[in-house]
């Protein structure tokens, strides 16, 4: 039996996405790369950006009522490293061409209701989250790729900085809020 990598759940379907330890192109300078730079990772075609060292409490929320044990006591995580993230999950193009280079076959197709629902026949869309893998194909896969699967404080952290990101958008962008600011006379 398939175990499914659970590393990315959206509508039910799971994926895998990739963590890069070094970057995937040679850099120009001995400086970290910028805050969400976007580059190119030449042997799986997708893009990655730079997610950059960080603290944050990681953990359940106080008055958070839907929290489980292993989500407590809340706690300060530090991310001492940058790494590179995967913009997308995994695409079912880039696992092809990880199968294609290690001759290997892809896995089964996704089922769903016993059969009665395909999705992604015959692994037709390309750009469609790689699904129903092992984790070990994970691992493979990333190690292939030139890095390895996120830690969950990685990915913790990608969450915060993202909600952020998405809180400052809203402030900039809600009605009546200015988005540039007017010298006046």
């Amino acid at each position: 039996m398939r175990r499914n990598s659970t590393l990315l759940a959206a509508s039910g379907v799971l994926a895998v996405a990739l963590a890069q330890t070094r970057q995937p192109v040679t850099p120009t300078s001995n400086s970290p790369p910028a805050a969400g730079s976007v580059t190119g990772n030449d042997r799986d075609g997708l893009k990655y950006v730079w997610i950059p060292s960080g603290s944050f409490q990681m953990g359940c929320s106080p008055g958070d009522s839907e929290c489980v044990d292993r989500e407590s006591p809340p706690h300060q995580v530090s991310i001492s490293k940058g790494f590179w993230m995967g913009q997308t999950v995994v695409t079912v193009g880039a696992y092809k061409r990880f199968a294609q280079v290690n001759s290997m076959p892809m896995p089964p197709e996704p089922e769903f209701a016993s059969g009665r629902l395909m999705m992604n026949r015959g692994w037709a869309d390309d750009k469609m989250p790689m699904i129903n893998i092992t984790w070990d194909e994970a691992q493979e896969y990333c190690t292939w790729a030139g890095g390895r699967l996120p830690t969950e404080a990685e990915w913790e952290l990608l969450h915060v900085l993202e909600a952020l990101r998405t809180a400052t958008d809203l402030l900039m962008t809600s009605p009546g809020t200015p988005t540039t600011v007017e010298k006046s006379d």
